[in-house]
C-alpha cells in the first residue's frame, strides 16, 4: 500500500484556476483545502481595471465554498491581501477561482445556475447543502448578468454530471471518496495500482 497524496488528488478534482493546493485537512464532514495564488502579484478585483501590485494593505484568512464531495463539505482557504487600488481604494485582491465579494466557488454558483434547468431550487439547495435563499440568491445573482469569473460550459461538462434529478456528481471522484474514507479513520492511504 502506498500513502496517497491528497494535495495531488483535490487539485486534478478540483483544477482550480490560478490556484495552488498547498495543504488538505479533514475535519469530520468538511474537507479543508488550504491554496495559495499561483501568481505573486495582487490585482484589483474590479473586472474593468488592470491596477495590480506586489504591496499589501493587510491581509486576512478567506473562506470559499467548494461543491460538495458525497457527505462531504469542500472549503478552499486562502490567505488574501488587500490592496489600495488607485481608482477604487481599498479592496481585496481578485481571486481567480470566485467571483467578487462572494464565499462560493464560481463553479459551485455556475453549476448551481445551470442545474437549475434539470431540478427546482428546493432540490438543488438540500443536495448543494446551502439555504433556499442562498440558492435563489445565487440564481438571481447570476440571472441576466455576466459575472466576473464566468466558467466555461466545456469546464463544467469535464469536471460535473449533472442528472435529470438535479443530482451534481464529480466526473472522477473514487480517488477523492478513497483518501477521505482512509482519512476518517485516521490513515491516509490507498490501495496500490
Amino acid at each position: 500500500m502506498s500513502a496517497i497524496d491528497a494535495k495531488g488528488v483535490f487539485s486534478k478534482l478540483l483544477e482550480l484556476p490560478g490556484a495552488n493546493i498547498e495543504e488538505v485537512h479533514v475535519d469530520g464532514k468538511t474537507v479543508n483545502i488550504i491554496v495559495t495564488p499561483k501568481e505573486s502579484a495582487h490585482r484589483c478585483p474590479v473586472a474593468s481595471c488592470r491596477f495590480q501590485t506586489h504591496a499589501a494593505y493587510d491581509s486576512n484568512v478567506r473562506r470559499w465554498r467548494a461543491l460538495p464531495l458525497a457527505e462531504y463539505e469542500l472549503v478552499l482557504v486562502m490567505r488574501c491581501c488587500r490592496l489600495r487600488c488607485p481608482s477604487h481604494g481599498v479592496l481585496f485582491e481578485k481571486v481567480p477561482f470566485a467571483n467578487r465579494g462572494v464565499r462560493f466557488t464560481a463553479d459551485f454558483e455556475e453549476l448551481l445556475v445551470r442545474a437549475t434547468k434539470a431540478a427546482d431550487v428546493t432540490r438543488l439547495s438540500r443536495s448543494m447543502r446551502v439555504a433556499w435563499n442562498t440558492a435563489a440568491a445565487i440564481i438571481d445573482r447570476h440571472d441576466g448578468a455576466a459575472a466576473d469569473a464566468q466558467v466555461s460550459p466545456r469546464r463544467i461538462a469535464k469536471l460535473y454530471a449533472i442528472s435529470s434529478e438535479g443530482t451534481i456528481t464529480y466526473r472522477n471522484p473514487d480517488a477523492a471518496f478513497q483518501f477521505l474514507a482512509s482519512s476518517a479513520k485516521g490513515k491516509a492511504r490507498r490501495r496500490a495500482g
